[in-house]
């Protein structure tokens, strides 16, 4: 389903509200412009990835030092947040990385009830032969319910990715979906 709005699931024809996990922080500053390179993340945090899905913007931000250290998930735009995750507890955003034979990936996701929410940077080798290797570069963002995917939506335009996810974040696995 393609087509599905990554803040409201249409199934069956009726529209499926998320809603936010976690509201974007009332007395944190406002993002700054998506076109500033940092995507949704404020100006005294690291955006570790952004990229624009369409007329929207995912963004994963880290925050703090030591033992504060966090990151959250953000999509929207920067006038609204429409869901973001939570900075900390059970379903709080993960990392994942891969390695793959000219290649590899990197994950950040978090649960919201059945619902999980997978932002990801892949490249994937595709030439073996003589040609040598022909990476295919692929940048999204995948939803999946009961582990079943729902909507997978692709940068629509260069993602930026920066900062270390081990200093913000806990190692998860990575997720393919069914």
């Amino acid at each position: 389903m393609n087509d599905a709005r990554i803040g409201a699931l249409a199934i069956g024809g009726a529209m499926l509200a998320l809603g936010a996990v976690a509201a974007a922080p009332a007395a944190s500053p406002a993002p700054a412009s998506a076109g500033s390179g940092t995507g949704l993340c404020t100006a005294d945090e690291v955006p570790l990835f952004s990229c624009a899905i369409g007329a929207r913007t995912v963004s994963v931000c880290g925050g703090g030092a030591a033992n504060n250290a966090h990151a959250q998930y953000r999509y929207g735009t920067p006038a609204k947040v429409e869901l973001s995750s939570p900075r900390q507890g059970p379903n709080a955003l993960v990392f994942a990385r891969a390695a793959y034979s000219g290649g590899g990936e990197l994950q950040f996701s978090f649960a919201n009830g059945a619902y999980r929410y997978v932002v990801y940077s892949r490249t994937i080798r595709t030439g073996f032969g003589a040609g040598g290797n022909k990476p295919v570069f692929e940048d999204g963002l995948f939803v999946t319910r009961g582990g079943k995917l729902v909507s997978d939506k692709r940068c629509t335009g260069r993602s930026t990715a920066k900062g270390d996810a081990e200093a913000y974040l806990h190692a998860g696995e990575i997720i393919y979906p069914d």
